[in-house]
């Protein structure tokens, strides 16, 4: 179990992202890569040499089309293909080609690498394909060594993955912004609480067991005050206002109260429990449990969604009060 000091987290949450992972980006089980080409010899070449490789702790899933049509259709059915290895003249002498505007025109898809590898230059004369084509990478076949081969796919494979990690921070801040928006169109304190949680569902892409919780300042025993439900999703749904020890199994109870104690924040592979007090010396505490590995990326935006929100509950709270 890894903990972080409420002083230090921002630090200790970066920390935990390894150095050699895109911040925003969670590997797949394998990377795709397409082999096109009509010569049966080319796809067994490939593939033997390609065999055991591993890149950034995942193998390559190794696909074959042996013409440009089947190509489209392999293409078109999965839309997280790393690199394609692309022969120009198959069925036709520019099918290859009309792969290229198949992945840029009609799927709009601007991530997947691809690399033509053609046995015939006089087809299409590389200066000419690279200028009109959006394409990543132009080698002839016979130039294509077993080393020079192994270096192309990792460094597609790479700017993959970049563009991928991009993307995802992209679309995690969109999301961010979309959801303190709606969480401030909340009519109650209870609404608000609720609208957290269902926002960090529609973050993190999945139906996690998460439960919100509150306990109001004390002048003498601060600690010791019970920390009540404001809003649970999962087996944590419409338990308002019922004391955590209530619902809670007793370990992830004793971890979260040792945590309160030490205010701390803790992640594990597959929960996140941030802590936070606020100004006025109320505490809340964000438990989230999910059935998969929480990425790293994952993490980071529990961890900025839960220290915000936290803020904006106290507000809400106080408006309340002169309010009424």
């Amino acid at each position: 179990m890894e903990m972080i000091s409420e002083e230090n987290n921002v630090e200790g949450l970066l920390n935990l992202i390894p150095a050699d992972v895109p911040k925003m980006y969670e590997n797949p089980d394998a990377w795709k890569v397409l082999i096109v080409d009509d010569d049966k010899s080319v796809h067994d070449v490939t593939e033997m040499s390609l065999r055991g490789c591993i890149f950034s702790g995942a193998p390559l899933q190794l696909m074959h089309a042996y013409s440009g049509s089947e190509a489209r259709q392999i293409i078109a059915d999965n839309d997280d293909i790393a690199l394609i290895l692309l022969d120009v003249v198959m069925e036709t002498s520019d099918a290859g080609l009309k792969v290229v505007e198949y992945i840029r025109g009609e799927l709009n898809n601007r991530t997947a690498r691809i690399a033509i590898r053609t046995g015939q230059p006089g087809e299409a004369p590389q200066n000419e394909v690279i200028s009109k084509y959006d394409i990543n990478d132009y080698k002839e076949k016979s130039d294509l060594t077993h080393t020079k081969l192994f270096s192309m796919v990792y460094t597609s494979i790479r700017a993959y993955q970049d563009l991928l990690a991009l993307e995802s921070s992209r679309r995690g801040l969109e999301k961010l912004v979309d959801s303190i928006t709606q969480i401030f169109q909340a009519s109650s304190i209870n609404d608000f609480a609720q609208a957290v949680l269902e926002q960090l569902t529609a973050i993190l892409g999945l139906r996690p067991n998460a439960v919100f919780l509150h306990a109001d300042a004390h002048p003498n025993a601060q600690a010791s005050n019970e920390m009540l439900v404001i809003a649970g999703t999962g087996k944590y749904a419409n338990q308002l206002g019922v004391p955590a020890s209530e619902i809670l199994d007793e370990d992830l109870l004793l971890t979260m109260e040792n945590l309160r104690a030490e205010q701390q924040c803790s992640f594990g592979d597959n929960y996140c429990i941030h802590f936070q007090i606020t100004n006025n010396g109320s505490e809340k505490m964000l438990y989230v449990g999910s059935h998969r590995v929480i990425s790293p990326s994952d993490r980071l935006l529990i961890y900025l969604f839960a220290q915000n929100v936290a803020v904006a509950h106290e507000h809400l709270v106080a408006m309340n009060k002169l309010n009424s």
